[in-house]
């Protein structure tokens, strides 16, 4: 795996760098506009081929569990200090 800086940072689709950016689910890079024109004609990633909208669904519900989780884990903090403090 290459790992460059960000000002060498290149966009597949268009071979530029700078600008703005966005990361799939997949973690590939490219420009905002030019992966938004891309899914226009494919919704698969041009590097690796997975469905892109099935990745931001993915995304999503893993944003929802780790919400729930957090949810969870201050309820159950709250109880515990609820229950010291009433000891």
């Amino acid at each position: 795996m290459e790992i460059h800086s960000e000002s060498e940072r290149e966009c597949i689709i268009c071979l530029d760098t700078g600008g703005e950016w966005k990361t799939l689910g997949c973690r590939h890079d490219y420009h905002k506009k030019c992966i938004e024109d891309w899914m226009r004609v494919s919704e698969r990633c041009p590097v690796c081929m997975r469905n892109i909208p099935d990745m931001e669904q993915e995304e999503r519900h893993h944003t929802a569990i780790r919400q729930y989780l957090l949810f969870m884990c201050c309820a159950i903090t709250a109880i515990i200090i609820m229950v010291i403090c009433s000891s």
